[in-house]
Order: C-alpha cells, then sequence, then structure tokens
C-alpha cells in the first residue's frame, strides 16, 4: 500500500524556484510619475544585459509616465543615483563609456572602500553618444570609493583603437532610456558604474528637472 501512495509522487514534475523579486520604487508630481527598479547584483546585470559586465554596473529600469497635458522631455542627465554608503552621486553613463572601443575600466587598489563612482572635476574621458560633452570622474570634485576600507576603486580608459566593436555595445544602446519628448510612457535602462558590494537599499535615484523634483527610495 505505501509503495502506491507514494508513485504518483514521484511523477511530479519539479516545482520552479521562486523568482527573486527586483526592488523598485515610484515617485510621483503633477507633471509625471517615475517609476524605478534596481538591479545591482552581478547575476542580475549580467541576466538582464546577456553579458558579462564584472560586477561593476548597477542597472536601473526606468518607466516615465507623463500625467499633464504638455509634454515631458526625457534627459538621461537629469537623473543622479546617490549612494547612502558614501554620499556619492553618479550620472548614467553612456553605452560607448562602459562597452566602446574607448571605455572606462573599474579596478581596486589598496587604500579605500568599496563605493559608487561619482562625478567631478577630475580628467576628462569618453567619448559620448550624440556628441553630447566628456564626462569627469574623480578629482577634487568627486570621489571613486570611500575613505577607510581595505580597497579603492580607480578607473582607467583603455585605448581600443583597432579593435573589434565590443558584442555587448549594441544591447546597451538598443535598452538605454531614449532621450525625447513624450507624451506617453517611455520605458528604458539607465547605467551606473559601482565599486564593491552594495544592496538596493544602499540607493536613491535623484531626478531634477523643469518638471519637478522627485527622490525615489527602493524598498
Amino acid at each position: 500500500m505505501s509503495r502506491l501512495l507514494w508513485m504518483p509522487l514521484l511523477l511530479l514534475p519539479a516545482l520552479p524556484a521562486a523568482e527573486k523579486k527586483l526592488t523598485s520604487g515610484k515617485a510621483a508630481n503633477d507633471n509625471m510619475e517615475i517609476a524605478a527598479k534596481v538591479y545591482v547584483t552581478k547575476a542580475e546585470v549580467d541576466q538582464l544585459l546577456g553579458g558579462d559586465y564584472g560586477g561593476t554596473l548597477a542597472v536601473v529600469e526606468i518607466k516615465v509616465t507623463p500625467k499633464g497635458e504638455k509634454p515631458i522631455g526625457v534627459v538621461r542627465d537629469d537623473f543622479t543615483l546617490l549612494s547612502h554608503k558614501d554620499g556619492a552621486r553618479s550620472q548614467p553613463f553612456e553605452p560607448t563609456q562602459i562597452a566602446g572601443k574607448s571605455a572606462l575600466v573599474i579596478g581596486s587598489r589598496p587604500g579605500g572602500g568599496g563605493g559608487m563612482m561619482s562625478q567631478g572635476n577630475g580628467p576628462v574621458w569618453g567619448p559620448t553618444v550624440g556628441g553630447g560633452p566628456p564626462r569627469r570622474l574623480g578629482g577634487n570634485g568627486g570621489a571613486i570609493g570611500s575613505a577607510g576600507g581595505p580597497s579603492e576603486a580607480q578607473a582607467t580608459v583603455k585605448d581600443g583603437a583597432g579593435e573589434k566593436d565590443d558584442p555587448r555595445l549594441a544591447t546597451l544602446k538598443a535598452r538605454i532610456l531614449e532621450e525625447k519628448e513624450i507624451e506617453s510612457p517611455l520605458s528604458g535602462l539607465l547605467y551606473f558604474p559601482i565599486e564593491g558590494k552594495l544592496k538596493p537599499k544602499d540607493f536613491s535615484l535623484l531626478y531634477r528637472s523643469p518638471a519637478g523634483r522627485l527622490t525615489i527610495t527602493f524598498e
């Protein structure tokens, strides 16, 4: 009898593992609503983008929904990722700054702790898409990593003259949040460099534009 009772159980298909719920948040004013999900672990980012990014990126999935009668201008540099661990702030990077022939290489050196890249008035590097201004990292006006820990993040520019296009570049370009005026919802991704192991709760997303000022916390 016991064998008959157990046999049907052996034939049942294995149940799929529960998917991890991504950390999300939203904020709104009279002009718009912004909803966001954040991907911070290497596994999440690599699966989302279909490549190996070395655990150096945080990706924020954005949905901007206009609420008023006037169109909203979407500009990527209106978004800033704030790290609560070290106070660093970073604007999103262009695809070519991540996977272009001349791209940022993030590493570590002794003397500091893990943190998030922030822009300041350090050395200019690029290039940027669409003829935009070059970016600055480090220097007196910004920081790379946080002080006082065993290692400090550092960035160098890879000169890719003569190299083939990085296969990741097409995906980054295709999925980035578009810059344009909208009258209906618009979704896309923003890419931010990070260093070290950070959690979604360590970040807030700041939005500052003529359409308003919003702060999105991730819970």
